[in-house]
């Protein structure tokens, strides 16, 4: 479909993105606004404000709380002492609101029986393995058990395989959790599959980070999955409004077939996790552009490859034929000097 040059422009402009951050943005400029007219020439006010962030100060000290998030709130009361205290009585309550609280309470009872650890299961462990089981299952709500197997995939192009070949052998259940889903090659393949499976019966479910998936997803992309009877939900949607419980995000990577088989670690479903998208910096786009660069009177050029070791296939040869030309050319031509970096 044809389209204006100026409506592609606003296309691109007014997006999800780009209205979000204009909006925060906004917010963050009246609050300053609003604390700068309340407090300019107001001493009783600053005094108060002083004071305020003194008492949150030794209420942080002694809450049981996480060090590092303390640490961070203390800091910014010291550089910050008419801002700081005033902001954490504003966003510093990490804990969920009551209602979600009461929710995620009735599920945990609801599954306490599930994640306790049934008598027989850590028969045979040494005394060794046998505290680390009892550890996991009581913090970790992780019980152990028996007739059970790991495997481990050095990276996402080695894991990628087995988890398509998986995918295509449920028949009951398929639950996805990640916190980047990015259309291209890896998630175009995992997708398939889920509507294949969908279509035959399967449940399939998908939990995707909202902020993590941001960029990666077209607008419509739960509707498109619903329509495929895939039942899908974004983790905290992003909205423009100034608040920490933005920063709650879901950093989970998890595939679960059947029940049995369960996939986590550290890989999305984008390309870059299995090295299907290459990223240089200050790199020829072609080999042709590079040996034009390189083929004039006098040439100094700086070449960064990140992630050569984990790149492969057509990709890999691609960019050893842009060393082998250096090299080469470097050879014929003493006025060229290439630093290579990898």
């Amino acid at each position: 479909m044809f389209r204006l040059p100026i409506v592609k422009f606003f296309s691109r402009i007014l997006n999800r993105i780009t209205i979000t951050v204009v909006l925060v943005a906004l917010q963050v400029a009246w609050l300053l606004w609003a604390f700068f007219s309340l407090t300019t020439g107001r001493v009783w006010v600053n005094v108060g404000l002083q004071l305020l962030s003194l008492l949150m100060m030794l209420y942080l000290v002694r809450k049981d709380e996480n060090s590092a998030y303390k640490i961070g709130w203390i800091a910014l009361m010291g550089v910050l002492p008419l801002l700081g205290g005033a902001l954490y009585l504003s966003f510093g309550n990490k804990r969920p609101a009551k209602r979600l609280r009461s929710k995620l309470q009735a599920v945990d009872e609801a599954h306490k029986a599930d994640l306790a650890q049934q008598p027989g299961q850590t028969d045979g462990l040494d005394a060794s393995g046998l505290g680390m089981s009892r550890y996991l299952a009581r913090y970790g709500r992780y019980p152990a058990w028996k007739n059970t197997a790991a495997q481990y995939f050095a990276c996402g192009e080695a894991m990628y395989p087995q988890l398509l070949q998986d995918l295509e052998r449920a028949e009951h259940t398929i639950f996805v959790e990640f916190f980047i889903l990015h259309t291209g090659k890896m998630w175009d393949g995992v997708e398939a599959i889920l509507r294949r499976k969908a279509a035959q019966g399967v449940d399939v479910r998908l939990i995707y980070d909202d902020f993590g998936s941001l960029l990666g997803l077209p607008t419509d992309f739960v509707v498109r999955m619903e329509r495929a009877h895939i039942r899908c939900i974004p983790f905290n949607p992003v909205v423009p409004v100034l608040s920490l419980v933005m920063n709650h995000r879901d950093h989970r990577k998890i595939v679960v077939i059947d029940g049995r088989i369960a996939y986590t670690g550290g890989v999305n479903l984008a390309d870059e996790y299995i090295n299907a998208e290459l990223r240089l910096r200050r790199v020829a786009p072609t080999l042709e552009a590079l040996q034009a660069a390189l083929e004039m009177p006098k040439t100094e050029a700086e070449i960064e490859f990140t992630d050569y070791g984990k790149i492969s296939g057509a990709l890999l040869d691609y960019v050893n034929k842009m060393i082998e030309m250096i090299v080469i050319v470097g050879e014929k031509n003493p006025n060229v000097q290439v630093m290579i970096t990898m």
